[in-house]
């Protein structure tokens, strides 16, 4: 295979951001869709954040895995079910981020995230229902 068929994307995974250690928590909301995008491009245009490089996920709620799929480098995740944790993630320039579930009548399926600009090591544990 020749270099060609590869794609190369920057990532700022493992670098200290010019803005210091930035948090924007969001929360996904799975009670009556099973997608939701974030879209953090505005955050970026606007200074707020230069990259980010991970998550903690607050999955504790949902019976179901939350799959999360980064837009420019294809990488997706399979967050397990009732857990929580740290993930890094390779995430480029496009600060697009798709999270899919199983759609929840439980009015308690709200999935808190929260998107960080610094390092993070993955860290996974169970959450008693």
């Amino acid at each position: 295979m020749s270099g060609a068929n590869f794609a190369r994307f920057g990532t700022y995974n493992q670098v200290l951001p010019p803005e210091g250690p930035k948090a924007f928590p969001i929360t996904l909301d799975f009670r009556t869709l099973d997608l939701q995008l974030v879209d953090m491009t505005l955050t970026k245009q606007q200074g707020f954040v230069s990259f980010f490089q991970g998550f903690y996920i607050d999955n504790s709620v949902n019976a179901d895995t939350l799959i999360i799929s980064m837009e420019e480098t294809g990488q997706v995740i399979k967050f397990p079910a009732n857990s929580q944790g740290y993930l890094p993630a390779l995430i480029t320039d496009s600060l697009k981020i798709t999270f899919t579930t199983t759609p929840s009548i439980a009015p308690e399926c709200l999935v808190p995230i929260v998107l960080l600009n610094i390092p993070v090591m993955p860290y996974i544990w169970a959450v008693t229902p």
